[in-house]
């Protein structure tokens, strides 16, 4: 009987293995969940096209707050390639937050192309080739896959403050590990991680983005492009943007992950960025090589915004197992900004510091920046980004009689 039941139990699990390693192919989001957290070793792309492929966040053609992606997965319209001739082009790359949780429209790159296509007297695109829950050293690769083929004139790069650094209270810098693992189950690893991804969102139908009345069109649809015509413009009144997004756990869990970002021990600081400023040394000499201007972002946490409720979630987190010592006089909220300013003016490198501009204006708005438990901006909060950095790279990209170094804050 034990043995009939030990048989079932193998059977079972080989079936879902397979269930699992077939639908991964074929459904971004099963891919995404069989493998997230698993160790392995840096990828290295041999093409353009392998790594976009390789992204589970980046669906052609997904019905994204009903507007279509692009056929490559972006947030964006659909890319011109090869390039115009004649065209200055500019590429964004980052995370979620340069992708966007906002629809096309309200996005930020989408505002700051805009505003620079009324500024700037040229014929000039932006890129948003954001993608979400990548790192810095992904940023790297895939400017280097896209450089011969899409040819920018222009780079920037958006630095996430919350969690695109060295986590210098857990002493963990979230690069890729060097040692693939023995055994891995896509099954196993699935079922753990969609159980975490239920417990840890808010368990509310309203917050759940409301579905296109029509199938989104493979075959027809553009990025850019509004799948449903019936359904209201998003506003961030709309559950799916006010929130609250995660559970409170959850967020308290997120939230010390950034916290420790903010962090500064005793000593080890520069050897705890190390990596990080290598990486970004290293695409600064590429963007040279190829005659790109290289330019960097800096994208600030809500802790660093909202410092009175920063102060409330700081308490919260220093209830969690391990968070005990996280010591309040420890905790500098301009620390990274200033590691990251020093880089850039010792490097030569034309740096945008957006946290003093969303900490001024913040108070000012009618409305919070962020959505609620969580950490990417509403609406609102990509409208005053893009105001910000609109403005920063008009001056550097439109204004500029001769291409050179700059470095400076909002």
């Amino acid at each position: 009987m034990l043995l009939r039941i030990i048989l079932a139990l193998g059977a079972a699990f080989l079936m879902g293995e397979a269930i699992v390693r077939i639908a991964s192919s074929f459904l971004p989001d099963v891919r995404y969940l069989s493998s997230v957290r698993v160790k392995s070793r840096p990828h290295h792309y041999p093409s353009l096209e392998a790594f976009l492929k390789a992204q589970p966040h980046l669906v052609p053609y997904r019905d994204w707050r009903n507007y279509y992606n692009n056929s490559l997965g972006f947030n964006d319209l659909e890319f011109e390639i090869p390039k115009p001739p004649g065209r200055y082009r500019i590429v964004a790359l980052g995370d979620s937050f340069c992708f966007s949780m906002a629809p096309y429209p309200a996005a930020v790159q989408t505002l700051i192309e805009r505003q620079l296509a009324r500024k700037c007297n040229r014929d000039l695109d932006l890129l948003n080739a954001g993608v979400p829950a990548v790192g810095l050293w992904e940023d790297r690769e895939l400017f280097e896959l896209l450089l011969p083929v899409w040819r920018p004139d222009a780079l920037v790069l958006h630095f996430y403050l919350g969690n695109d650094g060295p986590d210098l209270f857990k002493r963990q810098d979230d690069l890729p590990f060097r040692q693939e693992p023995a055994i891995h189950s896509s099954f196993l690893t699935y079922v753990r991680n969609a159980i975490k991804v239920v417990r840890s969102r808010e368990i509310s139908p309203a917050a759940q983005i409301p579905p296109s009345r029509s199938h989104p069109d493979r075959v027809r649809g553009k990025g850019g492009e509004v799948v449903d015509p019936t359904i209201p413009p998003a506003t961030d009144e709309d559950p799916a943007l006010s929130g609250p997004l995660f559970s409170v756990e959850a967020f308290r869990k997120i939230m010390a992950d950034e916290f420790g970002r903010l962090y500064v021990p005793e000593e080890g600081v520069s050897r705890a960025w190390k990596p990080f400023v290598g990486i970004l040394e290293d695409m600064r000499r590429k963007a040279e090589s190829a005659g790109v201007r290289f330019i960097i972002v800096l994208y600030p946490s809500r802790l660093q915004i909202y410092p009175d409720s920063s102060k409330e979630l700081l308490t919260a987190v220093k209830e969690l197992p391990g968070y005990q010592n996280l010591a309040e006089d420890r905790i500098d909220e301009r620390a990274p900004n200033r590691y990251l300013l020093d880089w850039c003016a010792r490097s030569g490198v034309a740096c945008l510091d957006l946290t003093p501009f969303l900490a001024r204006e913040a108070p000012l708005q009618p409305g919070p920046l962020y959505s609620g438990r969580d950490t990417h901006w509403n609406i609102l909060g990509n409208r005053l980004a893009a105001a910000g950095e609109a403005a920063f790279l008009e001056r550097e990209l439109c204004d500029r009689k001769v291409d050179g170094p700059a470095s400076g804050q909002e």
